[in-house]
């Protein structure tokens, strides 16, 4: 099979301009007839050429498509073993008694969780801690809630209380790994 150096678009606009040509009565239809068969030949040609390319690229997408489902699952994989593995160095930790662990690979510590505020009853609560948004909505104002008891203030229907001990690690990884387990 010769390779053709013309593009579809081309044959087809000869194609349609040889027929223009016979419709007008430039050229009679005996003449265009050789040209027509030759024409033919070449856009056949050059539709399977094209056609070959189509299903390459169709096939090709199919395979990212199915290549980046089999990475997507692979990157999930990985991270959920990835959490496993902190909570186990954080479990070990606790059961140790230890709060921090420096190693070649990194640094890991175990800190307090975050105070916040449990609200027991928000009847029992003080005006002065709530927002009426709509006006019969009563939203406790948690931050200012969570402030007065860290200042040893009571306030009824209220507690503060410390959240799990979280691990943090440091060091030895890159950067947006070590920011995503910060934040965590």
């Amino acid at each position: 099979m010769s390779q053709i150096k013309v593009s579809l678009y081309e044959i087809a606009t000869t194609f349609a301009g040889l027929e223009a040509l016979v419709e007008n009565g430039e050229v009679s239809p005996q003449d265009a007839a050789d040209t027509f068969e030759a024409i033919e030949g070449d856009f056949t040609q050059k539709v399977e050429q094209v056609l070959g390319m189509y299903r390459n690229y169709l096939a090709f997408g199919v395979a990212a498509a199915d290549e980046a489902a089999r990475l997507a699952v692979l990157a999930q994989s990985a991270k959920k073993r990835a959490e496993w593995l902190r909570e186990y160095i954080k479990t070990q930790m606790q059961r140790t008694g230890k709060k921090s662990v420096k190693t070649l690979n990194g640094t890991c510590s175990i800190v307090d969780g975050s105070p916040s505020v449990l609200v027991e009853d928000v009847l029992l609560i003080p005006d002065e801690f709530i927002d009426y948004v709509p006006e019969d909505a009563m939203k406790p104002k948690r931050r200012e809630i969570l402030a007065a008891l860290k200042a040893g203030v009571e306030v009824p229907g209220a507690t503060m209380v410390t959240g799990e001990e979280i691990i943090k690690i440091s060091g030895g990884t890159s950067r947006k790994a070590a920011s995503s387990e910060e934040g965590e």
